[in-house]
């Protein structure tokens, strides 16, 4: 349902949003924001202007009644959970807290509406092992030896897709076992270390790719670099080849971070893996699914262990 809104036209001595929107991107090129968290501001400030129906108003006429009319605007219009909507209006806050800041927008709160927690979707034991089967060197192609070893790459680091689509072959240090993110969503560079098993993978890899320090570590079938949204489309394909009908390439993070605690991790190893600086946006990854929960109750639960008397069995029956 669209709501009337009313807004002053800017006038000589006065800022429109877009040109002040511009003074903000300048701003976040002087922090050096990553690419990624810009783009992000230009896609969800795209969607507010269109939701205000012109671009020459005037800064001072957005008002916390502005929010609250979008808000309701963005559950109209636009298809997506809470998550989505809060994210939309949190990255719209940001732009809005530079115009107060500058003076160009009156002082108030903009508040993020609530959200409820979803469990992230992860990929289950036997799907990973369907996608992470060796594929038969001698008659595979070579997209399908490549998206191999990206799936067992995202499994085997966690690594975001963009980060991975831009790396290069120099980048990887089999010798050591680690592999440098030269670029990341927070813009630092990172040095994450690779399991045996990952490291006999990317050799096997690399013996087939060849190619030069300098050259892009997981390319087009052409040479050419891999963009994320064709990523996604590949490892589609790649996983209704093997049989796994889910798909979607963060949940290979979602899965590592999951799995990670699962298996006896700690949250501060995964977050500086994760390349997050605080431990809240871990917390949004150790989503364990209620079958893990349960495997880990019946092995821990104080009673049982205290028990003695009692056979104590896991969850598929077993004597332990």
């Amino acid at each position: 349902m669209q709501r009337n809104k009313v807004f002053t036209m800017n006038s000589s001595s006065n800022r429109n949003i877009e040109e002040a929107f511009d003074s903000f991107l300048s701003r976040c090129e002087y922090k050096t924001l990553s690419p990624w968290t810009i783009t992000s501001y230009k896609q969800y400030w795209k969607i507010f202007v269109r939701y205000l129906g012109n671009d020459n108003i005037d800064t001072s006429s957005i008002t916390v009644e502005t929010v609250e009319e979008y808000l309701i605007y963005l559950k109209d219009n636009y298809k997506g959970n809470d998550v989505t909507r809060a994210t939309n209006i949190r990255s719209v806050r940001v732009v809005l807290y530079y115009y107060m800041e500058k003076g160009w927008t009156n002082p108030f709160k903009v508040t993020i509406p609530k959200s409820g927690r979803t469990i992230k979707e992860v990929y289950s034991e036997t799907e990973l092992k369907k996608l992470l089967k060796k594929p038969d060197l001698k008659t595979c192609t070579f997209a399908e030896l490549r998206n191999w070893t990206i799936c067992s790459f995202f499994i085997g680091t966690g690594c975001r897709a963009r980060t991975l689509t831009i790396m290069n072959i120099g980048d990887l240090n089999l010798q050591s076992g680690e592999v440098l993110y030269r670029h990341t969503k927070n813009g630092k560079q990172q040095n994450v270390p690779l399991s045996k098993v990952l490291i006999r993978t990317l050799k096997i890899y690399i013996s087939f790719r060849q190619g030069n320090a300098n050259e892009l570590l997981f390319p087009t079938i052409y040479g050419t670099e891999l963009a994320v949204d064709s990523l996604g489309k590949e490892i589609k394909k790649y996983n209704f080849s093997r049989g796994v009908y889910s798909r979607g390439l963060h949940k290979f993070r979602h899965t590592f971070a999951t799995l990670w605690i699962s298996n006896g991790g700690d949250p501060f190893t995964l977050q500086r893996i994760l390349g997050h600086s605080d431990l809240s946006m871990v917390n949004r990854y150790l989503q364990i699914s209620s079958e893990s929960v349960s495997k880990t109750f019946a092995r821990f639960n104080p009673l049982e262990s205290l028990n003695s008397d009692t056979e104590r069995f896991n969850m598929t029956g077993e004597v332990l």
